[in-house]
């Protein structure tokens, strides 16, 4: 009984912080609490907030680059598409070239938003159901991002490139066409971005300053 009574005084002890090691240095180190449990500083939880903003404000590009091709840059009226010979056809009004009745880039700028859309929303769902990827989730965070980037560069030139066609030929909407590829760059930064917050996340595991 004794022995019993000895090891709940040992594990209820409260401990002084201060007197306790911390893992890593300066602002990114793992704090202790009354118990000498490590929990999370500040730092760590400052750069979950902004992964998390950064996340949900590529994600509100890619909703903007939708809202813009419907309602301002296009209007299809038919669409179809064949599974046999992988292919589809539409027809309709495009604002994004020169020649309005061609809907390719319209259905093209669709396309790029609405995957980006839903990997992301997978990708999110997949992080917590693996819980953080039993651990390693900022490096499969690092890769999507990475990914994300090319993706949207490439969506960004093309739509770029065509938007300035356009204005030349004098094709009505050159201002939501020049706010659409303002906006596919702003998709493009924020997924760099994110590669950056992820990559340093991965760093600062791997080197033991912080449980990021």
């Amino acid at each position: 009984m004794w022995r019993n009574w000895e090891t709940f005084n040992r594990s209820s002890t409260v401990v002084n912080p201060a007197k306790l090691p911390s893992s890593g240095t300066g602002c990114c180190t793992m704090r202790r609490d009354q118990y000498g449990n490590e929990v999370e500083g500040s730092a760590g939880v400052c750069l979950r907030v902004w992964v998390s903003i950064v996340s949900l404000l590529q994600l509100g590009c890619a909703v903007a680059i939708v809202l813009i091709t419907y309602f301002k840059l296009s209007h299809i009226t038919n669409f179809g598409v064949n599974l046999g010979q992988r292919s589809y056809s539409s027809q309709g009004v495009c604002y994004l070239d020169t020649d309005t009745t061609n809907t390719h880039l319209c259905v093209y700028a669709y396309f790029v938003a609405g995957v980006s859309m839903l990997a992301t929303i997978l990708f999110s769902m997949l992080l917590c159901c693996t819980c953080n990827f039993c651990g390693c989730g900022e490096i499969f965070e690092f890769i999507f991002a990475g990914l994300g980037t090319a993706w949207w560069a490439v969506a960004s030139v093309v739509l770029m490139q065509k938007s300035f066609v356009a204005n030349n030929a004098n094709i009505p909407m050159q201002d939501w066409r020049t706010v659409e590829w303002i906006v596919s760059w702003a998709a493009c930064g924020l997924f760099g971005l994110l590669a950056i917050l992820s990559l340093f996340r991965s760093f600062a595991m791997c080197c033991g300053r912080s449980k990021y």
